[in-house]
């Protein structure tokens, strides 16, 4: 006994009845799923759809980035050098540190993201580069492209965040054996930046949390908003008043004639 299909259609299912089996006279149904060239081509149509769909949106966040909009970095203010020449440090070395710090701050935010403490992590890591070099090139690109919305590519640097942290701690420790104030303050940001790349590098935590207990939490604006630079190591203050001077005479009157010594008697 022979029983018709039942097919759905184009691509569909087609269920097909057998003759009774069994006792009882059970029917056994089978359930064939069948491919057919339609289905392959809506599922091709379907796969494009969905790829130009997320081609429009990357094309839209690319276009946004390129606005600005999104990233909310406010680039340091850096006019001038506050690190002068009397730091004890050679240029070259002065470039290397600037360089290797810039790459870290676009790999820290090409692996972490644009959050609010990251771009404000990333933003005192590029100020203290550019004081270090003003015309560091891999600064001032990170600088650009973050301040314009772009995310800057992770480059790649001569150390490791491991590696980096150790060296940054100990320049620390020898810039903190100076006098001078320029040496000090540098030696602290230093010392921080060294923690806090690596968090694992307990001798850099000890070192952060006893020059935190000792003198205080270190502020970022005279390196991240430093207008313009006073004496090394010390951000411009106001001026102050002038030295006090000969008092003035009332308007309208002639300046007082100088003391003059009386006649002697004796001729």
């Amino acid at each position: 006994m022979e029983f018709p299909a039942i097919e759905g259609g184009e691509g569909g299912v087609e269920l097909a009845a057998e003759p009774p089996l069994g006792v009882g006279g059970l029917l056994i149904c089978r359930l064939r799923i069948v491919s057919h060239a339609g289905i392959l081509g809506k599922m091709r149509r379907t796969v494009q759809v969905v790829a130009g769909v997320g081609a429009v949106l990357a094309m839209a966040g690319v276009l946004r980035a390129g606005t600005g909009e999104g990233f909310g970095y406010e680039p340091p203010v850096v006019a001038g050098r506050l690190f002068g020449e009397e730091l004890s440090m050679f240029e070259q070395e002065r470039r290397e540190y600037a360089t290797n710090l810039a790459v870290y701050a676009a790999s820290h935010v090409a692996e972490k993201g644009t959050g609010p403490d990251v771009l404000n992590h990333v933003r005192r890591v590029i100020a203290l580069a550019l004081h270090l070099d003003p015309r560091n090139r891999r600064a001032l690109v990170v600088n650009f492209q973050l301040a314009k919305g772009v995310l800057p590519e992770a480059g790649k640097g001569n150390y490791n965040s491991r590696t980096l942290s150790r060296l940054l701690l100990s320049r620390a420790r020898l810039l903190g054996e100076r006098d001078r104030a320029g040496e000090k303050l540098l030696a602290r940001c230093f010392t921080e930046l060294a923690a806090v790349i690596d968090p694992r590098n307990e001798d850099a935590v000890y070192e952060f949390e006893i020059q935190r207990l000792d003198s205080g939490a270190l502020d970022w604006r005279v390196i991240t908003d430093a207008a313009s630079a006073g004496e090394e190591g010390e951000p411009a203050g106001p001026a102050g008043p002038p030295p006090p001077g000969p008092p003035e005479a009332p308007a309208g009157e002639p300046p007082a004639d100088p003391p003059v010594a009386p006649p002697n008697p004796e001729g």
